[in-house]
């Protein structure tokens, strides 16, 4: 019976360990994208564009700008959910605006398209729950 109870305690104790590296690798976020993933979409499609020197230059400088922002935002330990999910989307419409302000009108279209293919039917809503 001590066997018994000792094995039963070692396996509990070894699938709770597991469970908390894993909760840790992907920061309790199941079913969410990796940290940096979301909103770096429109990033990722900008850089596939034919960029002037200087649209580089100002892409860079937008990117530092929103790297900052979030880490701050991230490090604000006061903050609610709530209140840190819409303060990252107004970042993430800040930064793309941003963007779209340094584009020309081809690139905006060209951009435009990319982000419908990726979507799928093009109608604005992505896979994941139609947002």
């Amino acid at each position: 019976m001590k066997k018994l109870l000792i094995v039963l305690l070692i396996s509990s104790i070894t699938t709770v360990s597991f469970a908390q590296q894993n909760r840790g690798q992907n920061n309790g976020s199941m079913g969410q994208r990796p940290e940096g993933d979301r909103g770096g979409d429109i990033m990722e499609k900008v850089e596939t564009l034919n960029l002037t020197k200087a649209q580089k230059v100002q892409l860079k400088a937008i990117k530092d700008k929103n790297k900052t922002e979030l880490a701050a935002l991230k490090e604000d330990k006061e903050i609610s959910k709530e209140d840190m999910r819409e303060k990252m989307k107004a970042i993430r419409q800040e930064t793309a605006k941003a963007v779209q302000a340094i584009l020309t009108d081809d690139q905006k279209q060209e951009l435009k398209d990319a982000m419908k293919r990726e979507r799928g039917d093009g109608n604005g809503r992505s896979m994941r729950g139609g947002k």
